[in-house]
């Protein structure tokens, strides 16, 4: 398997009977992992599904999904707006309610449609590339460099460095290796504001034509919608908060999941949320005005929120602690390597060596010995992460059902992508109670998993102690 990927992207210089460069889209459309993250996927998926997963990952969902920022919006009235505020191209068979889920409306993306390039061109980083893809404008501060010819108003080719050549600035275009083509789009400045170390703020590339054009999300309907990936909003339906219950995010940032449960609960009841990064933090808290939920939400890590049992210490969540069993329900989103996340195309190679994975599971598990700690007896823990790596999906849940009072739950009408990989721990009925979202199984969302817990009650000997 791994010998067929890199088969793959050695084609990059051929030419395609359409006429294309292979390696525009094609040969390039593979992203890059260090060998031994390709052996782990390639035992996990084999040699076919694996160079399907490497293609998908490289091309953002064909639907966008906003949540509605509460349950009494009108979801039918929204769509409207939407359809009124986004215009062409998007009509009544790309915005529509989501069947299953009664706050989530999708935007399909339309197309193909027949991009050609410019002569002039544009060349971003990666970061930028994927916003681009995912419906955004390119702000000045995102454009590396820039055809000196370029004038206001003039319609320029947007192009993914994908081999790191160009620097922020560079008049030197011919150093241009292998790139990804991304759309056109009309220059707001000429080149020269570009090159400046003095860029204005804002945005300097307004894009107008891409292949499979995804809406601007940004500002869109601020107060009545949230974008959300999908399996990320099937995380708080399947915890399934309800108002006057004890609630709990161990990993919050930047606070989609927060306000989803908030929203759930119906703002009643006992929201606690836990973010170690103070930007994010703030994000959270942010977001939670903004939406008017009432959450507590603490600055620090959710490995110190247990409260000693037997203390007589603090209340309930003085010094950002917690009794055990304390919580109903907890959501459990630990940090992971992101392996689902697209559309991407290169990772650094230290974010992807297997002992980072390794770190990433161990981190995982220690996680849900927090959550089964301040879970009550029969209370649920909700797992999820979006990395398709069986390291830190099945093997962690494996590693859970061996070590911890805990069980796997039906997650019901809520199941809705492929089951467990087998060879990772789990028994066939276990695979059955778990869901992934792989890139090569489905084109709309990014790559995820789920894992549903329920807290095995504890001992009467144990309760005591």
């Amino acid at each position: 398997f791994i010998v067929y990927v890199m088969a793959a992207l050695e084609g990059e210089g051929k030419r395609e009977e359409d006429g294309r460069e292979r390696g525009e889209w094609d040969g390039l459309a593979y992203h890059q992992f260090p060998q031994e993250i390709l052996g782990v996927l390639g035992e996990a998926f084999g040699k076919e599904r694996l160079g399907d997963i490497l293609k998908n990952l490289c091309i953002p969902p064909r639907c966008t999904t906003l949540r509605l920022s509460s349950l009494d919006r009108d979801r039918e009235a929204i769509v409207e707006q939407l359809r009124e505020e986004l215009g062409s191209p998007y009509d009544h068979g790309t915005i529509y309610p989501d069947k299953l889920l009664p706050d989530v409306i999708r935007i399909d993306s339309p197309g193909p449609f027949p991009v050609e390039r410019c002569p002039k061109i544009a060349v971003v980083d990666q970061s930028c590339a994927a916003a681009v893809l995912r419906g955004s404008d390119i702000f000045t501060v995102g454009v590396l460099s820039i055809s000196p010819e370029v004038c206001q108003g003039d319609k320029v080719t947007v192009l993914l460095d994908y081999d790191k050549r160009i620097k922020k600035g560079t008049k030197q275009l011919f150093k241009l290796g292998r790139t990804i083509f991304l759309g056109n789009g009309i220059a707001v400045y000429d080149s020269s504001v570009f090159r400046s170390r003095n860029r204005p703020s804002g945005v300097g590339i307004q894009m107008v034509e891409l292949e499979y054009p995804l809406p601007a999300l940004h500002n869109l309907l601020p107060s009545l919608v949230f974008p959300q990936n999908y399996p990320s909003i099937l995380v708080g339906h399947l915890l399934d908060p309800q108002p006057g219950e004890r609630v709990l995010d161990m990993c919050s940032g930047p606070g989609g999941k927060t306000t989803h449960l908030g929203s759930l609960m119906r703002n009643q009841g006992e929201l606690v949320a836990y973010e170690v990064k103070r930007p994010r933090a703030a994000a959270v808290r942010k977001l939670c005005e903004r939406f008017s939920i009432n959450a507590a939400v603490h600055t620090m890590s959710v490995t110190k929120a247990v409260q000693k049992a037997g203390s007589s210490g603090p209340r309930a969540g003085e010094n950002g602690t917690y009794p055990v069993g304390y919580f109903d329900k907890i959501t459990a989103d630990p940090p992971c390597s992101g392996l689902g996340q697209r559309p991407r195309w290169i990772s650094p190679p230290e974010d992807h060596a297997l002992a980072r994975h390794q770190d990433h599971a161990s981190f995982q598990k220690h996680m849900l010995k927090i959550a089964k700690d301040l879970a009550r007896d029969g209370g649920i823990i909700v797992y999820s992460t979006c990395t398709i790596s069986p390291i830190e999906n099945e093997e962690v849940v494996a590693y859970a059902l061996r070590e911890l009072p805990v069980k796997l739950v039906s997650q019901g009408p809520f199941h809705v992508a492929q089951t467990g990989l087998p060879g990772y721990g789990l028994s066939d009925e276990e695979q059955k109670l778990v869901q992934r979202f792989d890139p090569d199984r489905t084109d709309s969302t990014i790559g995820f998993f789920i894992a549903k817990f329920c807290r095995i009650p504890r001992s009467p000997q144990a309760t005591t102690s």
